[in-house]
């Protein structure tokens, strides 16, 4: 793999920059429905809150080695960027960010699940709805003097919202899975690994934060 193309992917595919690192640990505020992006599901209403963790129990929920396909390796955490799909505004920064990396060498994977945790779900929510509205409308953006290709994707139906964008650039394929859970944005993709596995490694990495924040 070219390193460049894929580090770009990867500025990109965090869209979304870190917030400030508050510990917080109280209940989120009840999510205002007329913040919401529109549900792809509906949501479970005896389902308790989820709560905001701290910066280490986030990270602990990011999922691990056993919840990828066979091959794959711990990397070094990506590095953090400043950059938003087509430089768009969100209403809200996170407060925490947790993130992991991996990668399968011989197969040519790479793959990033990441958490990103706001002051309440109102903030989430509001945040995600920004998320989609732009996913549908960016469909070029320049970084790094490449140009990426953005087209919408069908994505698992879960939760209290969920989105898909495909990523292109010089023939590099990067999919990405976007979440929303309470006070959490859960994203999962990568570079190299079909769509079935990118849905499936959200669909852990939405169990293993589901198991930590409830």
């Amino acid at each position: 793999m070219k390193t460049a193309i894929i580090s770009v992917l990867l500025v990109v595919a965090a869209s979304g920059c870190g917030g400030g690192g508050d510990d917080l640990a109280s209940k989120p505020t009840p999510q205002n429905s007329s913040e919401a992006a529109p549900p792809s599901t509906t949501p479970t209403a005896e389902a308790p809150e989820a709560r905001l963790l701290k910066r280490k129990a986030l990270k602990e929920a990011i999922v691990g080695l056993s919840d990828l396909p066979p091959g794959f390796t711990m990397d070094a955490e990506a590095t953090e960027s400043n950059k938003y799909f087509c430089d768009y505004k969100p209403p809200y920064e996170e407060k925490l960010r947790a993130t992991g990396s991996f990668s399968n060498d011989a197969d040519g994977q790479y793959v990033s699940p990441v958490l990103r945790q706001f002051e309440s779900a109102d903030q989430a929510s509001a945040s995600f709805a920004a998320l989609v509205k732009v996913i549908g409308r960016c469909k070029t953006d320049e970084v790094d003097g490449s140009t990426l290709h953005y087209s919408e994707m069908s994505a698992p139906r879960l939760g209290d919202g969920s989105v898909g964008v495909q990523m292109k650039v010089d023939g590099y394929t990067d999919m990405q899975n976007f979440f929303l859970s309470g006070p959490v944005i859960v994203s999962t993709g990568g570079v190299g690994v079909t769509a079935t596995q990118v849905a499936n490694i959200l669909e852990r990495q939405v169990d293993k934060y589901t198991a930590v924040s409830r």
